[in-house]
């Protein structure tokens, strides 16, 4: 497998939500950084927005989403 530095998910996804995605995945490796995309802020289930390291909203671009995992990684 591949390392990562961040994964940037969106919430609303077929057959599984992002927020649900970012439960399971801190489960499975918490030291991930987990950052949700959204359109609908109000629609992150709690226990999700818990997972994320952060919430982004959008629209927003790539470099913001850059920017915003750099800035996690360095306060890791």
């Amino acid at each position: 497998t591949q390392p990562f530095d961040f994964i940037v998910c969106d919430v609303d996804m077929p057959h599984l939500r992002g927020d649900d995605f970012a439960v399971k995945l801190r489960a499975r490796r918490p030291k991930s950084i987990i950052i949700l995309h959204t359109g609908n802020l109000d629609g992150i289930h709690a226990a999700g927005r818990a997972a994320a390291d952060t919430v982004i909203p959008k629209p927003t671009d790539a470099v913001s989403i850059l920017r915003t995992g750099t800035g996690l990684i360095r306060s890791r």
